[in-house]
């Protein structure tokens, strides 16, 4: 379902929108934030995605219920359940301002538990403000703030916020030489990002930046079918908004105005 809207033109973005919301709301209403022991199984695997899809769209109070959540935890009167907890902070730091996400960081700087520090991690990746995206890019570069190991997980977090797309995009073009001097042409994970970061671009001006890109720096290394992969992707993505958003658009209409 989310995959579309990354699709849709203003018109069927309101619809679909709309037609989601109406999906989602009766669960999100009827499913609470605690972990219970006597939740049923397919509650407790329901949740989660539920609980996302209805911060993602702005269901009933789901973000303003992350963020109380998310301050309840920072002040230490609130444990978060396990799997609400990536949700959680990120849907609190996307509301917050940047005192809340330097302390957020200072949590990540101090965290020992490399699972949740990697969860800290993708939750200040997806901060709204441009600025504080460019800044934690600055300071991945310091494998002392985040490791080594951990750069790449980040920056395929910072690919799927978008917020953050846009910031990364930039830096991945213009900091090419950077970043091929650090991990070198057949470094995979350095080859693979392009498909993260372009995951789902389905516009002409961004398949031509593309283009470009790779028509500057031709040797690709580990990371040559990672790019044709991502250009078919693309373009596969252009043609499917062309032949079969139109179509959707008329059912979400009749749809819709068959309710009238």
């Amino acid at each position: 379902l989310m995959a579309l809207l990354n699709y849709a033109n203003a018109n069927t973005y309101a619809l679909f929108r709309k037609f989601v919301n109406e999906i989602t709301e009766v669960q999100y209403k009827r499913l609470t934030w605690t972990d219970e022991e006597t939740d049923p199984h397919l509650d407790r695997l329901l949740k989660p995605r539920i609980i996302s899809l209805s911060c993602e769209q702005g269901i009933g109070d789901c973000r303003q219920q992350a963020r109380t959540l998310f301050l309840q935890w920072l002040e230490g009167t609130y444990v978060i359940p396990t799997s609400l907890r990536v949700i959680i902070y990120k849907w609190g730091v996307a509301q917050s301002n940047d005192t809340i996400w330097d302390t957020v960081w200072q949590r990540y700087r101090d965290e020992t538990d490399a699972s949740e520090k990697i969860q800290l991690l993708q939750a200040l990746s997806f901060t709204k403000d441009p600025w504080i995206i460019s800044k934690l890019l600055h300071m991945a570069r310091n494998e002392t703030l985040v490791r080594r190991q951990d750069y790449f997980n980040l920056l395929r977090y910072i690919a799927y916020n978008p917020n953050g797309n846009p910031v990364l995009w930039n830096y991945y073009r213009n900091e090419w030489t950077y970043l091929l001097e650090r991990f070198g042409a057949n470094d995979r994970q350095f080859g693979r990002i392009i498909k993260a970061i372009t995951e789902n671009y389905s516009e002409g001006i961004q398949l031509q930046e593309m283009m470009t890109l790779f028509e500057k720096y031709p040797n690709a290394g580990a990371g040559t079918r990672a790019r044709e992969s991502a250009v078919e992707n693309v373009q596969n993505n252009i043609q499917w908004v062309t032949r079969s958003l139109p179509s959707i658009n008329v059912w979400l209409q009749s749809h819709y105005n068959s309710k009238l």
